[in-house]
């Protein structure tokens, strides 16, 4: 367990950023004069994300542990810019994948409703694909619009590791936060960050239902050294 907890706090003041050497032409009159877009995408490809960097996003596809099966594909849209010392590392629009690594649907005989889910790649909106790893750390359901502020009851969005949901009602922020930790607004839900390091999963659980995530469902997700 203190393994576990040691994975989720994951301190995100060490940051680290690898970008590519940029050369420079001694002779700037005898070189050609080149300042497309793919230059600096080139550049731009070369920077990482730091271990600890968080990802806030939405679901883009639906997911219930009574038809998602062994490898299904998870993705996620990025809805927030990720900065670093005033450099963009990480644009909106981007793109999270990952698979499901296990599923159980709930039964009578079984009443453990499991969803474990893998990410380990990110496609910048301008850019190639990063392979990466990434655990859930927050995951919040669709806001309610008939609630005061769109929020949810008795739930701080930004509680350490909150296991237990709240229910719709409440006047709290409706959009999560990169500090924002734990399960907001679902009901019967836990969350186990990093269930397991090789490669680093996440996983959902629930006894008393099966495990609906819908597509428009807000998730942070954190960079994990692989």
């Amino acid at each position: 367990m203190s393994q576990l907890s040691r994975a989720v706090i994951i301190p995100a003041l060490a940051w680290v950023i690898s970008a590519g050497p940029q050369s420079t032409p001694n002779n700037a009159s005898n070189a050609p004069v080149q300042s497309n877009a793919p230059v600096n995408n080139t550049a731009s490809n070369s920077v990482h994300l730091p271990d600890g960097a968080p990802v806030v996003g939405v679901l883009s596809t639906n997911l219930d542990t009574r038809h998602s099966r062994l490898g299904d594909r998870v993705e996620v849209e990025v809805t927030q810019d990720i900065q670093l010392g005033g450099q963009v590392l990480l644009t909106r629009g981007s793109h999270v994948t990952g698979q499901v690594t296990q599923v159980n649907a709930f039964s009578e005989g079984d009443q453990n409703a499991k969803l474990e889910i893998v990410f380990n790649t990110v496609t910048p909106k301008h850019g190639e694909q990063i392979s990466t790893h990434l655990i859930i750390c927050a995951l919040a359901a669709q806001p309610d619009p008939l609630a005061p502020a769109g929020g949810f009851a008795g739930v701080d969005p930004v509680g350490e590791h909150t296991a237990v949901a709240g229910k719709p009602g409440g006047a709290l922020h409706r959009q999560l936060r990169p500090e924002s930790r734990g399960i907001i607004g679902l009901e019967g839900l836990t969350l186990v960050p990093m269930a397991r390091e090789k490669p680093p999963t996440s996983v959902l659980h629930s006894t008393s239902q099966n495990i609906h995530l819908q597509k428009g469902m807000e998730i942070v997700l954190v960079v994990v050294a692989r």
